[in-house]
């Protein structure tokens, strides 16, 4: 039986080593990005000046 897993962790547990850890076993999350991370810079700071323009 299959089973899809969606999970909100705390934002404690961002560390790059659980991200690849949730990504590796497919299972679907949100979690809070901390601002002074480089992905943050260049997935959402994009979107948010496009979205204020």
């Amino acid at each position: 039986m299959y089973q899809e897993y969606f999970v909100i962790p705390d934002a404690g547990f961002f560390s790059e080593e659980n991200i690849k850890e949730l990504y590796n076993e497919e299972i679907q999350f949100l979690i809070r990005l901390p601002s002074l991370r480089k992905l943050y810079k260049r997935l959402i700071v994009p979107g948010v000046l496009s979205f204020i323009a």
